[in-house]
């Protein structure tokens, strides 16, 4: 997934419960508003490693969360740049024959010329270096046509914008305004680009995040894996309530809130449910066949469904 968060810190909240609902292998983020007085660990995504690069100013900034899974297929390197208040930052998974590499880039409105300039040389660059590219960014560009891919200004960085895709045949793949903000047009300022078509699965447009005035972009990303893997997943509709409740019951609260920290109470309060929650529900393994990825149990039902209406 993918969006211009305007603040993680200030969305740590509802970016944990997206999380945890979607549970995303990849995650890209522009206007992080982080820096370097913030470590990683304060970010706590503790299931991800964090890929970042930060603003000396306030504002901007950049970076890719990639789930721990991950790393026991890909090894993973990472590289950033910074062009005056443009960041990008980047990252290669590879596994044998098989790689595919992330960019993400944080372009904000009115970048001098010779930053972009800067920027899209470095596009240039990794178009002719890697391949299975994938470039996710808030680029600031309201005033291209992307239905025949011209500017609908004469802005220079606009125009040699649209060069540099020529050059480098990237193709961009979101269709619709990602950005809405009451009393303003919608616009279409971020940007999913590629260097293969089939890399990619549908582009969606989610709920954004928090307050943000950007919506998620989420895509599934076609790679081989493993052919056979074994998951744990916990069944919720196995939960023993009974044992649960009786836990819950039993459990001295008074001696656990010896705190007047609402948020301290908070976590005592959810770590405690979350570790009842886990001794009173079921476990269960399966295996998953990825030799397939494109054939998804839900593209199976459709198929199925389609056969019948056929007939």
């Amino acid at each position: 997934m993918y969006t211009n968060i305007a603040s993680l810190l200030a969305k740590l909240d509802s970016m944990a419960l997206y999380i945890e609902d979607n549970k995303p292998d990849c995650i890209l983020l522009t206007e992080t508003w982080l820096s370097s007085d913030i470590s990683d660990s304060l970010i706590g995504l503790n299931e991800y490693t964090l890929y970042r690069t930060d603003r000396t100013s306030r504002g901007g900034g950049a970076c890719i969360l990639l789930k721990q899974a991950l790393f026991n297929q890909f090894s993973v390197i990472c590289n950033s740049k910074r062009y005056g208040n443009t960041e990008l930052v980047s990252v290669v998974c590879s596994h044998n024959s098989q790689n595919f590499s992330l960019v993400c880039v944080y372009r904000p409105p009115g970048s001098p010329l010779v930053d972009d300039e800067l920027l899209y040389d470095e596009i240039k660059r990794l178009c002719h270096l890697r391949s299975n590219l994938i470039i996710f960014g808030d680029f600031n560009f309201p005033n291209i046509s992307w239905q025949n891919v011209q500017s609908q200004t004469n802005d220079d960085s606009t125009a040699q914008f649209i060069d540099m895709l020529h050059e480098t045949n990237l193709t961009q793949l979101v269709a619709a305004p990602t950005r809405f903000r009451v009393g303003q047009e919608p616009s279409l300022l971020d940007l999913v680009l590629t260097t293969d078509l089939n890399l990619l699965g549908e582009i969606r447009h989610c709920a954004p995040i928090g307050i943000s005035d950007h919506c998620v972009i989420e895509t599934t990303l076609q790679y081989h894996s493993s052919s056979l893997q074994k998951h744990h997943f916990r069944k919720h509709s196995k939960i023993h309530f009974e044992g649960l409740n009786s836990d819950l019951t039993n459990t001295d609260w008074t001696s656990l809130y010896s705190t007047s920290c609402c948020t301290e109470a908070w976590n005592i309060f959810r770590n405690v449910l979350c570790d009842l929650v886990s001794r009173h529900t079921t476990t269960y393994k399966v295996k998953c066949n990825r030799t397939k990825p494109l054939i998804t149990q839900t593209f199976i039902k459709r198929a199925k469904i389609k056969k019948q209406t056929m007939e």
